[in-house]
């Protein structure tokens, strides 16, 4: 028996179905793959954005140096806590003997049915200073005995400001530096049966510089008249 023959027409038809069963993954063209598109790799390799602070995170404390704003005579810089500068600015530039002369005019004379004139040759000026904010110098009357009336002179930064009580007391006072602002002043005067010289009886006052009245407070005992 012959074997049939296929037709030109036949087997072409057989052939184009076994090209269409063809796995594509193993014949395909690398050439033929897709690209990647621009828009893919710009995502991939995008920049990081800046790291933005974290709303809990406290913002820098400010420094805590005071410092003097611009304008005449400052240069920006710190302010200082002790400037030695502005002290010697606020002393008066006068000597002891200097202020006791401008003072004494302004002080009444002691008037106990004779007027007694202060003695500037004998006033004690140790307690003097231009710069503190109160000190002082005790005076006596000229030809004083133990007993003779003084007066302390207050002064505020080298000023005088009065004396520190209206009245002269006897016997010369006691008087101490507590600090820049404030003297403490012991009064002396003869107890009943007590002579001059044995007097014991004692009476402390305090005297501070208040800078809103601009004038000394007082605290404190006072002779009895």
């Amino acid at each position: 028996m012959r074997p049939s023959r296929l037709s030109p027409l036949a087997l072409a038809g057989l052939l184009l179905l076994s090209g269409c069963g063809t796995s594509p993954g193993s014949d395909a063209d690398p050439s033929t793959s897709s690209p990647v598109t621009s828009s893919t790799a710009s995502s991939s390799v995008a920049a990081p954005s800046p790291p933005v602070a974290s709303p809990s995170e406290p913002a820098p404390a400010p420094s805590t140096l005071a410092t003097l704003a611009p304008g005449p005579g400052h240069t920006g810089d710190t302010l200082p806590t002790d400037d030695p500068t502005a002290a010697e600015a606020s002393c008066a530039s006068v000597t002891a003997q200097q202020a006791l002369e401008s003072a004494l005019p302004q002080v009444p004379q002691f008037d106990d049915g004779e007027r007694w004139t202060w003695d500037a040759s004998t006033a004690d000026t140790g307690g003097f200073s231009d710069c503190a904010q109160l000190s002082w110098i005790t005076v006596g009357i000229q030809g004083a005995t133990g007993s003779s009336p003084y007066q302390i002179l207050l002064f505020h930064r080298g000023e005088f400001i009065g004396p520190a009580t209206e009245r002269a007391y006897g016997f010369a006072p006691r008087v101490q530096r507590i600090d820049d602002a404030a003297i403490q002043v012991t009064y002396r005067w003869a107890g009943r049966g007590e002579t001059t010289a044995g007097a014991s009886r004692t009476a402390v006052s305090v005297f501070r510089w208040n800078e809103l009245r601009g004038a000394a407070d007082r605290a404190g005992e006072l002779p009895p008249t």
